[in-house]
C-alpha cells in the first residue's frame, strides 16, 4: 500500500508541477481566467506541489 501511496503523490506532483509551468509558459486558459485569478492558480499549484514534496520527503525519511 506505500509504493501505491507513493507513487500517486509522484504522479500528484508532476501533474501539478506540469499544469503550473503550462500556465506560466504558454496562454493556455488565457481567454477564460484574468490575470490575477491566472497568477493566484500559479501560486496555489506551487504551494500545494511543496506541501507534496514535504509529505513525500517525510515517508522517504520514515524507513
Amino acid at each position: 500500500m506505500k509504493i501505491f501511496n507513493r507513487g500517486l503523490s509522484i504522479f500528484t506532483l508532476l501533474i501539478c508541477l506540469g499544469f503550473a509551468f503550462s500556465l506560466i509558459l504558454t496562454d493556455f486558459l488565457q481567454p477564460n481566467l484574468s490575470e490575477t485569478r491566472r497568477l493566484m492558480l500559479i501560486i496555489l499549484l506551487f504551494i500545494y506541489s511543496g506541501i507534496r514534496v514535504w509529505r513525500l520527503y517525510k515517508d522517504f525519511n520514515a524507513n
